[in-house]
């Protein structure tokens, strides 16, 4: 449209007085950037379009010179690398979806039932709390998805410490084995011990030695001490992979684990290397509280009565 404006303009000023032709020099300018600008648009519209319809014919992107000006033996090379490529990506398909289906066939067969509530933190950032007894003893129970389903043939993660360990790491990884999941178990220390930048690095290059993808998910099974580390290492590995509290204590269970804080200690303090990362979901087993030490209690009714205070005002 505006091709056919601008000489309009042109043979208008033909002929006229330099004031007339002032008046409309600033229009013109602006039209005449408005195309310019719009010209630069569809280029980029059109180059986009053929790189997509090279990649819809199995060319790679990073293939930059055409196959007409290839050798034979180049040509053959490029052959070769695409049939890999399309191999490696078919496999890819018939291993997730084999995982899938088996996973599918066990997961939400069990007998137990639970509560389901949400919190929301921020922007549109939602993380589901599972209120539910005897999973954490034996996971296949569950009538809900714990893992989701895009994960079933990523390796799996599960951080503990050395005495929920004793108590329910076996049985818990044995669950999810039995479901289908490749899952490898990682026993910290207890208490704040675990929690250095140091155990962080350790922790982070072991699991990356082992291997992840992007659906790759952590499970922290224990205190507020486990779901700081698993988290602030999950929320860093690929910029963010999936997490999941199991929450063992009862400060765990109101406060420490019911958040989207996860963090380590510094020499410089507590909690001060961390981030702000989204599980996505809390999976909150009451029958674990028969096994914790009664001075724990305290420690956890506390932190109930103070969030009962601080939202009643």
């Amino acid at each position: 449209m505006l091709d056919s404006v601008l000489p309009l303009f042109r043979r208008s000023w033909e002929g006229r007085s330099l004031t007339r032709i002032s008046l409309f020099l600033p229009l013109y300018v602006l039209l005449k950037q408005e195309l310019d600008q719009l010209r630069h648009e569809l280029a980029l519209a059109e180059a986009r379009i053929a790189t997509l319809e090279k990649m819809e014919q199995g060319e790679a992107k990073n293939f930059n010179t055409p196959d007409c000006d290839l050798s034979e033996s180049q040509l053959l090379g490029r052959q070769m690398c695409r049939e890999e490529t399309q191999r490696r990506a078919a496999l890819r398909l018939a291993r997730v979806t084999s995982a899938q289906s088996d996973v599918a066939s066990k997961v939400g067969r069990g007998s137990v039932e639970g509560s389901s509530y949400n919190f929301t933190t921020g922007k549109p950032v939602k993380t589901e709390v599972i209120v539910a007894r005897g999973v954490v003893s034996s996971p296949m129970l569950a009538s809900f998805e714990i893992i989701p389903m895009a994960s079933a043939s990523s390796p799996l993660f599960v951080f503990t410490d050395e005495t929920v360990n004793g108590l329910y790491g076996d049985a818990f990884v044995q669950g999810f084995e039995d479901m289908g999941y490749v899952i490898h178990k990682i026993v910290l220390p207890d208490g704040e011990d675990a929690k250095t930048l140091e155990v962080y690095a350790k922790l982070a290059d072991h699991v990356l030695s082992i291997g992840i993808d992007k659906s790759t998910v952590l499970i922290s099974l224990g205190g507020g001490a486990v779901a700081n580390v698993c988290g602030f290492i999950a929320s860093t590995l690929h910029r963010g992979i999936g997490l999941i509290h199991f929450p063992t204590t009862l400060l765990a269970q109101c406060d420490a684990s019911i958040s989207h804080k996860q963090a380590v200690n510094a020499p410089h303090g507590k909690n001060l290397v961390g981030s702000y990362y989204a599980p996505i979901r809390i999976i909150v087993d009451t029958d674990v509280l028969q096994t914790l030490e009664d001075w724990l209690l305290p420690d956890g009714m506390g932190e109930i009565v103070k969030h009962a205070l601080c939202q009643d005002v």
